[in-house]
């Protein structure tokens, strides 16, 4: 299951990159339950 967390984390990093600064919002909050995509969006700011 971890493994699965991790893959998926680096997908939505990855779309948050590159991503439009609204896309990058919304993807900010569904990310606020992996801390993935909020950790990536902070980085870019």
């Amino acid at each position: 299951m971890a493994k699965q967390r991790k893959l998926k984390g680096n997908a939505e990093a990855i779309a948050v990159l590159s991503a439009t600064p609204d896309q990058i919002e919304v993807a900010g909050l569904k990310g606020v339950k992996s801390g993935q995509v909020v950790t990536v969006r902070r980085e870019s700011q």
